[in-house]
């Protein structure tokens, strides 16, 4: 351990300064680069829209018989049926005016193709009108009789219903209720007579990770817990089949492990074999390589240094980029940093799979998704080599674990943190429901998917800050992320005995 030990001290050498450039590191740093922008993320809850609560005092509730001859009566009013009826005629004038102007377009008539637009928009903002007069008409009549824990959805469109629902789930939550009783119908008066509202509503709630069930005296209502209340329980039976399939994945997972451990030792000691001298690989975690910003002229500002104090040392770079060969970045690292790397000490593990860390591949949820996606790319990287000592210099903190369980513990862990993945800064812009990149638009205006996103941030937090306390040490870049930094270290559900290893690094 004392030649690993030798290294950290190199690498902090290059890294870190003295402590001189305080003065010059204490504005605040953003990112400069794309793959420094931590990940964004949208969250996956239904489209909110701004829609008039349930009103706000109730008469007695009817008979439930009684209301479905209310309903009906209010569904075949002359002044609804005229509503939709007219909003229909809108729909209908809408398609026709849309239909011609794209024939007039591929005609070459561009002038008449806007025209006809412009008719259908006129055609669409109508029917808007029309089905939301109808809509509100349909759901005050309703719910004349709906106790304060009742929403009726008799009369409403999907989209409608869907909106009204969300309003009320969000207001019974306000209010501390409990549950709350949404009448669905059977769908006797949709068309085939197929439900609906019922599926519809139903998977709204699945969603939002709320328990609902269909009431046992009725099949046209759903109660839904709020809070998670009526979750059922598991049965012994259960139990022990859930344990039993717990300890199976974990014999297999540690069967795999050592699998991998011996192949990843087997490849570093031919690569040590083949070359003369070298006794210690230090693996560095740098899927965008070949990128040409500030992260990389880190990465190989450490890896010269590396080459010119310690001949012992054989660095190798963990890489997606499996469009260039070995010579082909070197010669880039040339031109871009004027950096001069000696290819006899350095190697590349190049990695297939970086497209599980691409941000398209993770539209939604995409903090927890890239770092899920990290894991298994750093798990390829573990089959292709396991180093003696692992270097994260992109910031993907969660690939920690996979080391450390396919290393069997015994890889040391250290990183480089340019920007943390995840802030105060992010967390207090989702509280103060701030629409910014990493929080879209329909989640500001939202009082439940703002609660929403910052219980997914703050269990995030939690786990990334886990992630980074197996790390020592941590180099930074400022003292902006030192701070930040710390404050995940200093709040992690794993605390860590030397919050002082976090240390500003200024690359030379």
């Amino acid at each position: 351990m004392g030649l690993l030990e030798s290294v950290l001290q190199i690498l902090q050498t290059i890294l870190c300064g003295s402590g001189k450039a305080d003065n010059n590191q204490q504005q605040q740093q953003q990112p400069q680069s794309a793959w420094q922008q931590p990940p964004g993320a949208t969250h996956q809850y239904p489209p909110a829209q701004h829609q008039p609560s349930p009103p706000a005092h109730h008469k007695p509730n009817k008979p439930y018989h009684a209301r479905i001859d209310d309903n009906a009566q209010a569904q075949a009013n002359p002044h609804y049926q005229q509503l939709r009826s007219q909003a229909r005629e809108e729909g209908d004038a809408m398609a026709r005016a849309f239909d011609a102007s794209q024939e007039a377009y591929q005609s070459g008539d561009g002038a008449k193709a806007k025209e006809l637009s412009n008719e259908g928009k006129r055609h669409k903002a109508e029917m808007e009108r029309l089905n939301k007069e109808a809509s509100d008409w349909i759901f005050q009549q309703v719910n004349l009789d709906s106790a304060p824990d009742e929403l009726d959805l008799h009369g409403l469109y999907v989209k409608e219903a869907i909106a009204r629902t969300e309003a009320a789930v969000q207001a019974a939550q306000s209010r501390g209720d409990q549950q709350i009783r949404i009448i669905v119908g059977k769908g006797l008066h949709s068309q085939g007579h197929v439900a609906k509202l019922k599926p519809a509503i139903e998977e709204l709630m699945v969603k939002y990770q709320l328990n609902a069930h269909v009431d046992p005296e009725n099949a046209g209502v759903l109660i839904v817990q709020l809070g998670g209340h009526g979750q059922r329980g598991m049965d012994p039976n259960e139990v022990t089949l859930l344990l039993l399939v717990v300890t199976a994945s974990y014999l297999a997972l540690r069967t795999h492990a050592r699998y991998v451990q011996q192949k990843g030792t087997a490849q570093k000691r031919k690569l040590i074999a083949n070359k003369n001298g070298g006794s210690i690989v230090v693996g560095f975690f740098h899927p965008y390589c070949n990128s040409g910003g500030g992260g990389e002229r880190v990465l190989w500002a450490a890896i010269a240094y590396l080459q010119r104090t310690n001949s012992q040392v054989l660095s190798v770079v963990y890489t997606g980029d499996t469009d260039a060969t070995k010579e082909e970045i070197i010669t880039k690292v040339k031109t871009r940093f004027d950096i001069i790397l000696d290819p006899s000490s350095l190697e590349f593990v190049f990695l297939r799979e970086r497209w599980v860390i691409e941000d398209t591949t993770w539209p939604r949820f995409t903090l927890i998704g890239q770092s899920l996606g990290s894991m298994m790319l750093a798990y390829e990287a573990m089959c292709g080599l396991i180093p003696d000592l692992f270097i994260d210099t992109m910031g993907y903190a969660f690939t920690f674990h996979v080391v450390r369980w396919f290393s069997g513990g015994k890889t040391p862990i250290s990183a480089y943190v340019h920007y943390p993945t995840i802030s105060t800064d992010m967390l207090a812009r989702v509280k103060s429901r701030t629409s910014q990149y990493n929080n879209a638009n329909e989640v500001a205006k939202s009082e439940l998917r703002t609660n929403a996103k910052l219980m997914y941030y703050n269990l995030f937090a939690l786990a990334y800050s886990a992630s980074l306390s197996l790390a020592q040490p941590i180099m930074v870049n400022s003292s902006w992320t030192k701070n930040h930094v710390e404050h995940l270290l200093t709040h992690s559900p794993v605390p860590s005995g030397k919050l002082g290893i976090v240390k500003k690094a200024y690359p030379r």
